[in-house]
């Protein structure tokens, strides 16, 4: 048939098989560039804000968990003030990707992910909350610990000086040596329980220094060797006035303990809140 139409016919034919491809080609061209520009859309108005405000979100989590941990090992206010304030930029960030979260069509997930985020951030401030609060109870417990050391050692130095008092006047009135060996057997035995009392104290600021709680709880086992001291020299002394000193020394000593014990306790009680948190922290990350 196409070969027994004329010329023009065929002509004719032709170019309006161009046009029409040529229309079907445009048409397909400017279904292209819509779906192009909705998707250049969606990329502007929903999937770069959500991966910018993401980026955001993980750098703040990061320097949350930093100047936390900074302030649970240090103890010093500028790592919580920074804190503070990476976490204003945090819940301004998270106000950012909750508004778009409600707004997207295209991101379906963005709200679980945000309500997750919220979550673990609310449960790491509360263990923020928990550590500041072992940090002011450890301020609090060095204070009491330095009162009650000095007055283990004020007690320890007095009944010393009462001593070598006695030492004086028993040799200025020729009392014996049996006598004056007595006491010279107190003096060095008061003598070994202040050593002792001087060896807790710097073994007490040497481990919290090296972030030591063993080398800490080593230290504390010197007060039995200070017990087994004023006992001994318990046992030589029958004037009630100088047993009521040693009971002053040993009263003293068992607050002074009793002191550092509760600082250990508090001590080890943050290092297990402090594996905690990081593991929330890293939560949180994960989630990003």
């Amino acid at each position: 048939m196409f070969k027994n139409m004329k010329l023009s016919k065929k002509i004719s034919l032709g170019f309006t098989s161009i046009l029409l491809i040529s229309i079907l080609l445009g048409l397909i061209a400017i279904v292209n560039m819509n779906i192009s520009g909705s998707n250049a859309k969606k990329l502007d108005e929903e999937f770069v804000p959500a991966v910018s405000l993401s980026s955001e979100i993980e750098s703040s989590v990061n320097d949350i968990m930093l100047n936390i941990r900074s302030y649970g090992l240090a103890e010093t206010q500028i790592y919580y003030d920074n804190f503070i304030k990476t976490s204003e930029e945090f819940n301004k960030q998270i106000s950012e990707i909750e508004k778009l979260a409600e707004q997207t069509k295209n991101i379906p997930d963005l709200k679980e992910y945000v309500a997750s985020l919220k979550k673990s951030e609310s449960e790491y401030k509360v263990m923020v909350a928990e550590t500041k609060k072992y940090n002011d109870t450890l301020e609090a417990l060095r204070g009491t610990m330095n009162t009650e050391a000095q007055a283990f050692m004020k007690e320890a130095a007095s009944y010393l000086v009462s001593q070598e008092t006695k030492l004086k006047e028993e040799a200025d009135a020729n009392k014996g040596s049996k006598a004056i060996k007595e006491i010279l057997e107190k003096i060095s035995g008061i003598n070994n329980v202040i050593d002792f009392g001087n060896s807790v104290q710097v073994g007490n600021y040497r481990s919290q220094a090296l972030r030591d709680p063993v080398a800490f709880a080593e230290a504390m086992k010197i007060f039995d060797n200070i017990n087994v001291e004023i006992e001994a020299i318990r046992a030589k002394t029958v004037q009630e006035v100088n047993l009521q000193e040693l009971d002053k020394i040993k009263d003293a000593g068992e607050s002074y303990k009793a002191a550092m014990t509760s600082f250990l306790s508090t001590w080890n009680a943050r290092a297990e809140l402090e594996k905690t948190r990081a593991a929330k922290g890293n939560e949180m990350l994960e989630a990003l």
